[in-house]
């Protein structure tokens, strides 16, 4: 099996596309062949070495979070998921190797990919998914007919930020920049606007930014 991996924290020029040995899923761990997988910043903000207080010194170590795919084994306890199943989530967070041909995960990371959601888009869901309802139900602990204000709108929290919304009956407005994504600008909010800040504070009950940098 091949998968992306690093001998040494640093730039993208490390990057080797390497053979590797996929070990047997342990305790709560299921294996997934990897149909599509998602770069999010904290991948290479890892490989940078941002965070290796907690990722270690051992190497090679493997990239990517968020992926796609289908199950071909579990591990002892394992009782949410079968060989066969298609799921999506996420990685091990000191581990990563979602950009390779299978990955291990745990069973708590994963869930099953909705049948109408394809293996491409489903990928995308994780780290995403996470910061938006990490940032809208678990921090700002919105119910149920307040109204959401979010800006950077074509960032990819953002759209699930979006998407969450409809899932919780919550009202939105949304702001981006008109380039260089101008077609981005609807999503799926109820109302879309270029309004400025005075009139999201009269309207929104919480205000969340988005936004990017590119690597270093």
């Amino acid at each position: 099996m091949k998968r992306i991996q690093y001998g040494m924290y640093g730039g993208p020029e490390l990057m080797r596309l390497d053979e590797f040995e996929l070990a047997a899923p342990g305790q709560g761990q299921v294996a997934v062949k990897v149909r599509f997988a998602a770069i999010n910043p904290i991948d290479w903000k890892l490989r940078n070495g941002q965070m290796k207080i907690v990722t270690g010194k051992a190497f090679p170590r493997a990239m990517g979070f968020d992926f796609a795919g289908t199950v071909t084994a579990v591990g002892p306890g394992v009782t949410r998921f079968v060989p066969g199943d298609a799921v999506f989530g996420l990685a091990r967070f000191k581990e990563s190797g979602a950009l390779g041909e299978a990955v291990i995960a745990n069973e708590t990371a994963l869930a099953l990919k909705p049948g109408n959601i394809s293996f491409e888009d489903a990928a995308c869901l994780g780290t995403p998914g996470v910061t938006a309802w990490n940032g809208l139900v678990d921090k700002a602990r919105l119910t149920a007919g307040q109204h959401v204000f979010i800006t950077a709108a074509p960032v990819r929290s953002a759209k699930r930020r979006s998407r969450l919304r409809e899932c919780t009956a919550l009202s939105s407005l949304a702001l981006a920049a008109r380039q260089p994504w101008r077609g981005h600008v609807p999503l799926a909010c109820r109302t879309s606007s270029t309004t400025g800040p005075p009139t999201c504070r009269r309207c929104a009950s919480v205000s969340t930014s988005s936004t990017t940098r590119p690597p270093r």
